[in-house]
């Protein structure tokens, strides 16, 4: 009769085959390893990543970093509010704040720049109310009794921005819910592997190359993100969850973290094609190392 193997033994020859081969590069992950892989997408932001924030950024570079400067601002406002903001009876933020915040034209709302919104509130304007949901994920500030007030923590990181900016860019990556400002549903697959698209940046992103390249290399090492992807109608063709599924990276990834963070330049051809290069900034604040 064989011999059955118990948990504990097949854990420790999954250990001792990672351990043996774990290292070696594998071409599907863009010659990463598979400890490098799982490090990048398990471990992302922590001790273990390869992926983290450095932690000295010029000053002149933080003041590019649109969604920074914007989170200070508002702390900097809550401070001169005595330390609080007094909410609205809905609990949000009053108008003249709101309009205040997004005057500083750091991140501008294509709708209301159009007209087509007219901003009078919090929920008019999807960029502050991102802002203040930063804020409170990071523990900036907390609502007490119909107030929004400031911690000590987000006192101090208003003094110590590269930290200031680490916390954002971890708490956006991490538990900001990225569906919540768009109709792309509840795919969560970039966002949970968001990682591996900063590794090819970091890695391709000197010369100017199409969106569709970063996709491909991301569906070769990732297929089961675009396998589970819903579409955004019941009955889709392939053709279009294909278009679905480009234009939520596009939009997630792009436009928006790349964007509010100032890592990339985007141009845009008449034939649809998206062409992105990484900036100056992408480099001074992404580090990578393989070790």
């Amino acid at each position: 009769m064989d011999k059955k193997i118990t948990d504990a033994e097949f854990v420790k020859m999954q250990e001792e085959y990672m351990e043996k081969f774990g290292n070696y590069p594998v071409p599907e992950f863009d010659k990463l390893s598979a400890n490098q892989m799982n490090n990048l997408i398990e471990n992302f932001l922590e001790e273990e990543s390869p992926i983290k924030i450095y932690s000295d950024i010029p000053e002149n570079i933080l003041k590019k970093i649109p969604i920074l400067q914007m989170v200070k601002l508002f702390l900097e406002i809550t401070i001169r509010e005595k330390g609080a903001i007094k909410l609205t009876q809905a609990g949000y933020l009053p108008p003249k704040i709101v309009k205040e915040i997004y005057d500083s034209k750091l991140i501008l709302d294509p709708y209301i720049e159009s007209g087509e919104i007219k901003l009078n509130k919090e929920l008019d304007c999807m960029i502050v109310e991102l802002v203040k949901i930063l804020c409170i994920l990071g523990e900036l500030v907390i609502e007490d009794g119909g107030k929004l007030k400031i911690t000590e923590l987000g006192e101090n990181l208003l003094k110590n921005e590269v930290e200031l900016l680490n916390v954002i860019f971890n708490k956006y990556n991490k538990e900001l819910n990225w569906s919540y400002f768009d109709g792309c549903g509840d795919n969560m697959g970039f966002q949970s592997n968001i990682g591996f698209v900063l590794y090819l940046i970091k890695k391709y992103g000197r010369k100017k190359l199409n969106l569709d390249l970063y996709i491909e290399k991301f569906d070769r090492a990732l297929p089961s993100v675009y396998e589970e992807f819903i579409p955004f109608k019941e009955d889709s063709t392939d053709e279009e969850k294909t278009l679905d599924y480009r234009y939520t990276f596009y939009l997630r990834v792009i436009e928006r973290l790349f964007g509010y963070f100032n890592l990339v330049n985007v141009y845009v051809k008449n034939d649809n094609m998206i062409l992105i290069e990484k900036n100056d900034i992408y480099d001074r604040v992404i580090e990578f190392s393989k070790s």
